[in-house]
């Protein structure tokens, strides 16, 4: 009995060692691997094409994320470095990959200075062959990168909404006050993108609601012209969306000395 119960002491210690080599084995290729992709993040986010084209020709992984959770393809979007990007989506990267709500498309026209435009064109060119992401999630990705770019108050960003639009974005997509990306544009300013986007409108019948849509604070886009941060230039935005067939005579309602009241666009503009 005794015998027996050394003998089953020995195995479990045997198998007891056995597991804690296996932790080990496994811990150290995980950090062999988060190694691995941090040299093909950092090189992707500097831009330093030679090296990433090095580092792919050994097999090193795309699609691995660093610390942050961001790929390759996203560092090097953010970064504006569109050399980059074009050799990891010919190495087969998914130029619509997704992670955490985060994508290149998107990351590439958030940056700093106004976006990318020569990135988010060569990663909207690459839509249709994307063949890992599923259409819906495409989409999304489109209609979250047009909103961003329409709020980026930045006025080259203009040739980044018109590339988005190009690629089938929708011009309908809203924020969280359920307000459009006409109201954005006409609240800041933005001329240019509030005659496109009215212009897109005006062309496209299901969209033409859009004129008269209404945020949780019941402003439509021609109150926010009316009230423009850029009152210089809110003549040319209003002619604009009237033409596109904004109501001048439908009420806003809001509250005038406690009382809620529906005032027309034209009384709106008179006491601004």
């Amino acid at each position: 009995k005794v015998v027996a119960e050394a003998e089953l002491a020995s195995e479990r210690a045997q198998i007891a060692e056995l597991r804690r080599q296996r932790k080990a084995e496994l811990e150290i290729t995980a950090a062999a691997e988060a190694d691995v992709a941090a040299l093909l993040c950092s090189a992707a986010e500097r831009g330093d094409l030679a090296r990433v084209q090095e580092l792919l020709k050994e097999g090193q992984p795309l699609d691995n994320c660093n610390f942050t959770g961001l790929t390759p393809l996203m560092l090097a979007a953010a970064g504006g470095h569109t050399q980059v990007v074009t050799c990891l989506i010919d190495a087969a990267a998914d130029p619509f990959a997704y992670f955490k709500g985060q994508g290149a498309l998107e990351m590439a026209v958030r940056a700093s200075g106004g976006g990318h435009l020569e990135v988010v064109q060569e990663l909207l060119q690459r839509k249709q062959a994307c063949k890992h992401t599923c259409s819906a999630s495409k989409q999304k990705q489109l209609d979250d990168s047009l909103w961003v770019a329409v709020t980026n108050q930045i006025s080259k960003t203009a040739d980044i909404v018109q590339a988005l639009l190009n690629a089938k974005a929708d011009v309908r997509v809203q924020g969280n006050n359920k307000n459009t990306v006409l109201h954005v544009a006409a609240k800041f300013g933005r001329t240019h993108l509030t005659c496109l986007l009215a212009s897109l409108a005006d062309q496209q019948s299901h969209v033409g609601a859009l004129f008269n849509a209404r945020d949780n604070e019941d402003r439509t886009p021609l109150v926010e012209a009316i009230d423009s941060e850029r009152a210089e230039r809110s003549g040319e935005m209003i002619k604009e969306l009237v033409r596109g067939r904004a109501d001048v005579n439908t009420g806003v309602n809001a509250k005038v000395r406690g009382v809620t009241m529906s005032i027309p666009p034209l009384h709106w503009a008179a006491q601004t």
